[in-house]
């Protein structure tokens, strides 16, 4: 049983009970029952949905209450808690709530009233009396307008008069016990007042699209093992991240054990470390596709597929490497943001990291984009982890849910200006201990101004660099001003930067100019003008893992696009730029050529495999 969750944000819309059932006692000049025009209910934005098939529902229940604390820091707006009715759930609810000292205003669910209705009614007609739906929707209202023990008054004497025995009045005793039992958290007539909404359906909605999406790949099975650890995407949680233990294990093998197998357990010859090692050692051997993938792995010798766990069979004990269509099968269905963690690196302890997004431009589809992911890099090109962003979303959904499984204390965190979000800087200060580094541009428009009119003539405060390569000159200053007490309007701000770039082209000799603004918590002390410009320019690292990853493994000419495939593979291409890098490549391309020259020997050693 999964426990699911939601947080969304609503403007309230007051509203009556004729809005949500029309009264079936009045009629129109036809003798129809009349329908007038309905107010629509509160909109939600800004939804986040969580769950879990393997946490217990206090943690989810605590989860919610921690998104809802990060919107609502000071419980200044009013929390309204709809359930489903299920006492546990409600008690859990009391009791986060007391010890957070947050007020909320817990609701049933609405529907769940009316199933109790709809068994009482059928104790009282026939099976397809069109009469039982006008007789649910009259004591619907009467709900809806407060009436709970006037409800369920008229439901016990509507039993007397009946003469209903006890076993065919089953329907009626669940329903006046649920609602006497339940009676404080069914004032749905303030509800309405307040214009809160009074039904869960963002939850109902999640579920169908998660296991319709989860049905559409072909050869998925839906069960504990699929769904257990599936950090996919920054809207649909049905999640088990790895913790910090799970992430710090010595060797690739032991981590990746931690993954569920997505496959059925019947019928399995390969198990699902052995292929995933396989995967890895072919990428960092140059495969760039499925077919390569097999390819490496048809041709290996015997000793190779035993270092990388293929199983034995038969009496001589021969091991058959894993097909194309086995490797292709399984990257398709493993959890990619339980992939992305466990072949990551850990920022614990690092002084920068880099956030930012990129497009496998060759995974569109005539049905839906190219999967985009967002991913955090630390400095000389390791990857930290990495997650899909969903489609009609953008990079800043997935920007906390991408960083929050990890140790964050101390590390500064850069972005660019699609990530310059108040809540964002809030969140690395606040919950993470971290430090930010973000760039403004005039999609803020308001502190883009502000910035831009301080007194940047008068800063002393001043760094200039100048290197030369690549066919051009460029030259860099850096000036910081502190603005504590300025009035700027950002969460945690202590310096802004003003960083102004100047390009030579020696060979045709055009020159470009460039000024970028910047703001950080770092303060004078901690963070000179000198350290400011290393910082900003360390953001470029995570472009050139980006462009490694296209020119070196051609991403964006990769035609994966089923699945998890896209963004399983963009995780082996940066495991492998990450592992070139600490065996000392500075060449990614030649650390590759390097691997190929030996291919069933190398690759195995750079990964640390027995």
């Amino acid at each position: 049983m999964a426990t699911l969750g939601a947080v969304y944000d609503a403007e309230p819309a007051p509203r009556t009970a004729d809005d949500i059932i029309a009264d079936p006692d009045r009629q129109d000049d036809a003798g129809h029952g009349a329908a007038p025009e309905r107010r629509q209910g509160p909109k939600a934005r800004s939804k986040w949905l969580c769950g879990s098939v393997t946490h217990t529902a206090a943690q989810v229940v605590a989860a919610v209450f921690d998104q809802a604390e990060h919107r609502d820091p000071g419980h200044r707006r009013p929390w309204v808690v709809l359930v489903d009715g299920a006492r546990h759930q409600i008690d859990l609810i009391k009791a986060e709530a007391q010890q957070r000292g947050v007020d909320v205003h817990i609701i049933v669910d609405l529907i769940h009233v009316l199933e109790y209705l709809w068994r009482a009614a059928w104790c009282l007609h026939d099976s397809g009396d069109a009469c039982a739906e006008h007789w649910v929707a009259r004591h619907a209202r009467v709900l809806l307008g407060g009436g709970v023990q006037q409800t369920a008054a008229a439901l016990e004497e509507a039993a007397r008069a009946a003469g209903l025995p006890g076993a065919r009045r089953k329907g009626i005793d669940e329903a006046v016990n649920y609602l006497t039992g339940k009676a404080e958290h069914l004032r749905y007539d303030t509800a309405l007042e307040s214009g809160w909404p009074i039904a869960t359906g963002i939850i109902e909605g999640a579920c169908r699209h998660l296991v319709k999406d989860r049905l559409g790949i072909t050869g998925a099975r839906w069960g504990l093992s699929g769904a257990s650890m599936c950090r996919q995407s920054a809207t649909v949680c049905l999640t088990k991240s790895p913790t910090a233990a799970q992430r710090g294990v010595n060797g690739v093998t032991e981590r990746l054990a931690v993954l569920r197998d997505p496959r059925d357990r019947r019928g399995l010859r390969h198990s699902l470390v052995s292929v995933l090692l396989t995967a890895c050692c072919a990428v960092l051997a140059g495969a760039r596709s499925y077919l390569a993938v097999g390819q490496w792995a048809r041709h290996a010798p015997l000793d190779a597929l035993a270092r990388l766990g293929v199983r034995a069979a038969g009496p001589l004990g021969v091991r058959r490497a894993p097909s194309s269509s086995t490797i292709r099968r399984l990257l398709t269905l493993v959890c990619p943001g339980g992939l992305a963690d466990l072949l990551g690196c850990d920022p614990a302890g690092s002084r920068h990291l880099a956030v930012d997004g990129k497009a496998a431009r060759g995974s569109r589809t005539d049905a839906g984009p190219a999967a985009h992911l967002l991913s955090a890099v630390l400095d000389g090109g390791r990857t930290v982890s990495q997650l899909r962003v969903p489609d009609k979303t953008t990079e800043v959904t997935g920007f906390t849910k991408l960083l929050s499984p990890f140790d964050l204390a101390g590390v500064v965190v850069t972005a660019d200006a699609l990530h310059t979000h108040r809540d964002h800087a809030r969140w690395l200060v606040e919950a993470k201990r971290a430090h930010y580094l973000l760039v403004v541009k005039r999609n803020q428009p308001t502190l883009h101004n502000t910035l831009r009119s301080l007194p940047w003539k008068e800063v002393t405060a001043r760094r200039y660099d100048r290197e030369a390569g690549h066919g051009r000159c460029e030259t860099r200053s850096v000036r910081t001003l502190t603005v504590t007490g300025l009035g700027l309007d950002f969460p945690y701000v202590a310096q802004a930067a003003k960083i102004h770039r100047h390009h030579t082209d020696l060979k045709t000799g055009n020159i470009t100019r460039q000024t970028v603004y910047a703001i950080t918590d770092l303060t004078a002390r901690a963070a000179s003008p000198q350290a400011i410009g290393q910082l900003a320019r360390a953001q470029w690292g995570i472009e050139a893992v980006h462009h490694v990853r296209d020119t070196t493994f051609g991403e964006d000419a990769s035609k994966i696009r089923t699945g998890h495939g896209p963004a399983n593979m963009a995780t082996l291409r940066s495991f492998a730029i990450t592992t070139l890098r600490a065996a000392g490549h500075h060449s990614i391309a030649a650390g590759i050529r390097e691997a190929s020259y030996t291919p069933f020997t190398r690759p195995l050693d750079l990964i640390g495999l027995p």
